[in-house]
């Protein structure tokens, strides 16, 4: 994941949300912790689909949900400030908090924190949502310390992830940028007078699950917490299903005496964001598309987050997040996106209370496009010799090629013959040139379904390659002789020497032994002949400088010789 672009925004975008909430007006019991905390207990008997593996027995504690709007719908939302109280006993010296923890949030951005609440007190922090802001901003808040923070996806392997002492002062335990976390077995050394601790994940605006830009792990799980001394606090209990004093729901303990409990540190708004999606649209492949939604809170106090899914391949989405919010679909429809159609796309705003979603539909029709015909450029051959021109054909939307044609009436004679292949995919054109058929022969090649595609080969047919004169003496022996100029460039000419008449193959290599024209292929004396070649290959392209072979084939004999091409 690239996130170079949000590099010198670290510190405001850690501050900044924090001191945004700290001006909020002192809240009481009700208003704060009334919201469902993201902190709960996850089943095995959860659809999969909807959770993550639980780390041990049937049971663990998520800081996480479900949502079907989000791009990666297990994991958790943008500006979550979620805590777990934990009541871990009276404690006569430092201890140790010992966890099963896997854990994953965006690297430098988002944080899980744990606080300590000090001065041996059950629950010094309460209701007072400023106290955990402060500790996390500023390392301290009354009695209260911050002592542990981690980012990022943490490993077994990362860095003090399993062995942690706080007693000398904060500790950042800094996971991977990328890639999934696994289940570390954590060890906490902790001061005696943190009987009360506080677990925080504070997520920022962007970068989460919900939009898809941090797609590691799921959140957090913990499991078998408990400590040194007093033993074990939580391992595979169900919720206790009881409300502690602050609105919290207790996970265990009672509502009197809670020892573990999950709370949400937001106001309550009772109001939902407002959500307009864009019209139903009906477009073609290859039409350029613009969808915009736009959500608002309409009591202006919460941040409001957009995310959409369901959309074709070819368009971008683009977020702007805030109490007015809007994101657009924009872009180009790729050709085959009429197989998906219609597309019902969802579109979603979240607040740090409520989650809207709504569709819209996007049709989509094929737009036909002609087959794509590929056949050499050009092509030099001999009279006398076997001309062979190999075409192809594709359809950019996958349809069937209804036809394949060659339109061989400029050739003289009418000796030359096409064939189309299975599918009318590829076809080969087949000519022997006789005397008096020396020129330049334009062929076009067509392929078919609802629109015609085409190709040309220009064809060169130059006279008889043979050097004997009448009279002359045939040579005794088959001969290959070096080619003349050599090096060469542009184009060289190869002799050879005959001394019986026959098929005859005249073939151009590079140095790995791959083919890459044949310069002349038919029936010839025997004698002295001479061929050229252009020094380009069997579609007409420029072959690149470098060493070639030169092959002979006649009546079962082959020789061979190098060249070498200069551009």
């Amino acid at each position: 994941m690239n996130r170079t672009h949000r590099h010198g925004f670290n510190l405001a975008r850690m501050i900044l949300p924090i001191l945004a909430l700290s001006v909020l007006p002192a809240p009481t019991r009700a208003q704060v912790f009334s919201v469902p905390s993201l902190w709960h207990v996850v089943e095995n008997t959860t659809d999969p689909t909807q959770r993550p593996a639980i780390l041990s027995g049937s049971r663990s504690l998520w800081c996480g949900k479900y949502n079907p709007c989000w791009a990666d719908s297990v994991g958790y939302p943008n500006i979550a400030y979620e805590v777990l109280y934990i009541d871990t006993g009276t404690h006569l010296s430092e201890y140790r908090l010992n966890l099963s923890m896997n854990t994953s949030t965006e690297w430098s951005y988002d944080y899980l924190h744990l606080v300590g609440g000090g001065g041996g007190a059950t629950d010094p922090v309460g209701s007072n949502s400023n106290v955990l802001r402060e500790a996390v901003a500023t390392g301290s808040s009354g009695t209260s310390r911050l002592l542990v923070s981690w980012t990022g996806s943490v490993l077994s392997t990362t860095p003090g992830a399993d062995s942690i002492n706080t007693t000398l002062g904060p500790v950042t335990i800094t996971g991977s940028n990328t890639g999934q976390p696994n289940t570390v077995s954590a060890s906490i050394r902790i001061a005696s007078g943190h009987r009360a601790l506080y677990l925080v994940l504070f997520t920022d605006c962007l970068y989460s699950p919900q939009d898809g830009l941090w797609p590691f792990g799921t959140g957090v799980l913990l499991d078998n917490v408990g400590t040194s001394d007093n033993g074990s606090i939580y391992t595979d209990a169900a919720p206790a299903g009881f409300t502690d004093s602050f609105g919290g729901s207790v996970i265990v303990g009672t509502g009197a005496a809670p020892i573990v409990s999950s709370r949400s540190v937001v106001p309550s708004n009772p109001n939902p964001p407002t959500l307009q999606p864009p019209a139903n649209q009906n477009h073609f492949e290859g039409d350029a598309v613009t969808l915009t939604a736009t959500a608002s809170d309409p009591d202006a106090l919460d941040i409001v987050t957009m995310s959409a899914s369901g959309y074709p391949p070819g368009l971008t989405l683009t977020i702007s997040n805030g109490h007015t919010a809007s994101e657009t679909l924009s872009g180009t429809l790729a050709c085959g996106s009429a197989v998906g159609s219609p597309y019902s796309i969802r579109w979603c705003a979240t607040s740090p209370s409520h989650d809207v979603g709504t569709t819209s539909t996007l049709t989509v029709g094929p737009n036909p496009h002609a087959p794509v015909v590929t056949a050499p450029a050009s092509m030099t051959r001999y009279v006398g010799g076997t001309v062979s021109v190999n075409i192809s054909a594709s359809d950019p939307d996958g349809d069937p090629i209804s036809s394949m044609t060659a339109d061989l009436s400029v050739i003289p004679g009418g000796g030359a013959t096409f064939s189309p292949g299975p599918g009318n995919q590829t076809g080969v054109m087949i000519w022997s040139p006789g005397p008096g058929t020396e020129g330049d022969y334009s062929i076009k090649f067509g392929a078919s379904n609802a629109l015609p595609g085409c190709a040309t080969t220009l064809l060169h047919i130059r006279s008889g390659t043979s050097d004997v004169a009448q009279g002359d003496k045939v040579p005794s022996a088959s001969s290959l002789d070096q080619n003349r100029p050599n090096p060469f460039n542009p184009e060289t000419m190869i002799h050879f020497r005959l001394s019986q008449g026959g098929h005859v193959g005249l073939t151009i290599f590079d140095i790995q032994g791959r083919r890459i024209v044949t310069i002349f292929e038919g029936v010839l004396p025997a004698g002295t002949h001479k061929v050229p070649w252009n020094g380009r290959d069997a579609v007409g392209r420029q072959a690149p400088s470098g060493v070639y072979l030169y092959r002979l084939a006649s009546e079962g004999v082959y020789q061979s010789r190098r060249m070498v091409l200069l551009r």
